[in-house]
C-alpha cells in the first residue's frame, strides 16, 4: 500500500504534465521493491510501468502497464535479480473518474465514478486457443473500481482454462 502511495505521489513539470516523486530512503525503497517482488510471486501480476497523469477535469489518470503470467506456470523467483521466463498476457489498466449521468441528474455533489479500463496487449502473437480461453478479455472494457478484484479473478480464471 505505502508503495502505491509513492507512485502516486507527483509535481509538477513545466510543460504540464504530471511526473512521478518517489522520495524515499534506500532502506525504505529496498523495502518496497520486497514487497512488489512478493506481490507479484503470490499473484502472477507483474506490473511493468506505471504513468501518472493530471487531468484537469477528472483528477488523475493512473496507467499500469502488465502482464498477469499463466496460472501455475510462472514459479517463484531463484533469486530478486532474475525474472522468470514465462508465458503471459500483456495488457493495461487505466484507473481514472469517469463522469456518471445520473449523478448529475441527480445533482450529486460528486458525479464522479472510479473506474478501471482494461485494455488487452497485442494478442495476434498468441493462439487462437488462448484467445479463446481469454473470452472478453480479448476486448477493451471498463468497470468500476470496487469491481477491480472481480475482473482479476475472472482474467486468471479464463487464462488457467477453468471453465
Amino acid at each position: 500500500m505505502k508503495y502505491s502511495r509513492q507512485l502516486q505521489a507527483q509535481t509538477k513539470t513545466p510543460n504540464g504534465a504530471a511526473s512521478t516523486t518517489i522520495g524515499s530512503s534506500s532502506e525504505e525503497s529496498a523495502k518496497d521493491a520486497a514487497s512488489l517482488r512478493l506481490y507479484e510471486d503470490i499473484t502472477d501480476l507483474n506490473i511493468v510501468n506505471v504513468t501518472i497523469t493530471e487531468n484537469p477535469k477528472k483528477g488523475k489518470e493512473i496507467l499500469f502497464n502488465c502482464i498477469q503470467t499463466h496460472a501455475g506456470k510462472s514459479g517463484l523467483r531463484t533469486s530478486p535479480y532474475v525474472v522468470p521466463l514465462t508465458p503471459g498476457h500483456n495488457f493495461k489498466l487505466k484507473s481514472h473518474n469517469v463522469l456518471d449521468p445520473a449523478k448529475v441528474k441527480a445533482k450529486d455533489p460528486n458525479p464522479w465514478v472510479k473506474t478501471v479500463q482494461y485494455t488487452p496487449g497485442n494478442l495476434a502473437n498468441e493462439t487462437q486457443e488462448f484467445r479463446d480461453e481469454l473470452g472478453p478479455f480479448v476486448n477493451e472494457f471498463a468497470v468500476p473500481r470496487d469491481q477491480l478484484m472481480s475482473l482479476f479473478e475472472n482474467l486468471k480464471s479464463n487464462m488457467a482454462g477453468d471453465d
